[in-house]
């Protein structure tokens, strides 16, 4: 069964950020997940669907909006088999599980968006949220310093 979390509306302000949607690119890999995942063509599968990478992240950015955080991961993770290096879907489900307390799996997404796009802020401002979380203060404070850093015309 589904959960439908709640989220307040200092929660929801990295999401409302306009700049954290504009990472989206424009992948067009139309490989159905289940050939990608398994390199044979199955026609058997169920609710196999021929979705990108990028639609799979966009219907789980409407799973965010409508609090079912843990639909929006589910999609998340389906657009990173396709495009496993994909950074925007790395920082989506790392601002997700924030969401859901789940700080560790929010610092392994985010930092693993630091590899791919090494100066990207909102990777640091997620991972330095779970930092925060995980009562880590010192990386955490390198994390929004390093924002700082980069956009600081943006304060």
């Amino acid at each position: 069964m589904e959960e439908n979390h709640e989220f307040d509306e200092q929660n929801f302000l990295i999401i409302a950020d306009s700049d954290l949607r504009d990472v989206l690119d424009t992948s067009t890999c139309s490989t159905p997940l289940h050939i990608h995942a398994t390199g044979e063509n199955n026609n058997d599968l169920d609710n196999v669907h021929e979705y990108t990478s990028s639609e799979y992240e966009l219907r789980g950015l409407d799973y965010i909006d409508q609090g079912q955080y843990d639909r929006s991961i589910e999609y998340f993770s389906n657009a990173l088999k396709i495009e496993p290096n994909r950074a925007s879907s790395l920082i989506y489900r790392g601002l997700v599980y924030n969401f859901l307390n789940r700080h560790e799996d929010a610092v392994t997404d985010s930092t693993k968006a630091l590899v791919i796009q090494p100066q990207n802020p909102q990777a640091l401002f997620i991972r330095g949220q779970a930092y925060l979380s995980l009562s880590r203060q010192e990386e955490s404070f390198k994390d929004f310093n390093g924002i700082l850093e980069m956009e600081p015309n943006k304060i």
